[in-house]
């Protein structure tokens, strides 16, 4: 894992970081999510591994960051995943962590809905497939009712530094701030 991913993960993976995303979200940037209502839900699923020349790193086969959010009345798995440059395979990464994270559920016996979100930090904005369906040609399909479509939930960096007021989290605001600075200043040079 490179220096400025590990950096990314730990900010973005913050509960008060996560607590913003999620207003931002589900709520049109009012604060109605705290913290209490997010538990960090990563340690139970890295695992570290032993490299042959003796370092360790962590199983990268799961998900950057991953939070449940249990309002009171329903419980999200919520999954964050960090792209510094397009995936056009993101939408498949996903559906084999949520395969893992479905599994696991079901030992635990308990099965709620995921929710996973994209922060994507590509300066070109360049979009990816964010749906099953845009990667094949389901329009004409006859079975296209009874297909289900998979999906997440994309964020560019830079589109939500425009509303970076959206955001209750002062750091994130901060963060986002110095994004739609950079991008501002580059116009001007």
């Amino acid at each position: 894992m490179a220096l400025k991913d590990a950096v990314a993960k730990n900010f973005f993976g913050r509960k008060d970081v996560m607590v913003s995303i999620l207003d931002y979200l589900l709520h049109d940037g009012l604060p109605k999510v705290s913290e209490d209502q997010l538990r960090d839900d990563n340690e139970a699923y890295y695992t570290i591994v032993q490299q042959p020349d003796g370092s360790f790193k962590t199983d990268n086969s799961f998900r950057d960051k991953l939070f449940e959010y249990d309002d009171g009345k329903e419980v999200i798995s919520v999954g964050l995943e960090l792209q510094s440059r397009r995936d056009k395979g993101m939408v498949q990464r996903i559906m084999v962590y949520d395969g893992k994270r479905i599994d696991q559920m079901a030992k635990e016996d308990k099965i709620y809905p995921i929710m996973n979100i994209v922060l994507d930090f590509d300066k070109n904005r360049r979009r990816p497939p964010t749906r099953l369906s845009e990667m094949m040609p389901l329009r004409d399909s006859k079975a296209k009712d009874y297909c289900s479509d998979y999906g997440y939930v994309y964020m560019n960096i830079y589109d939500i530094a425009e509303k970076f007021y959206m955001f209750p989290c002062a750091e994130m605001q901060d963060v986002l701030y110095l994004e739609l600075i950079s991008k501002l200043s580059s116009k001007w040079t």
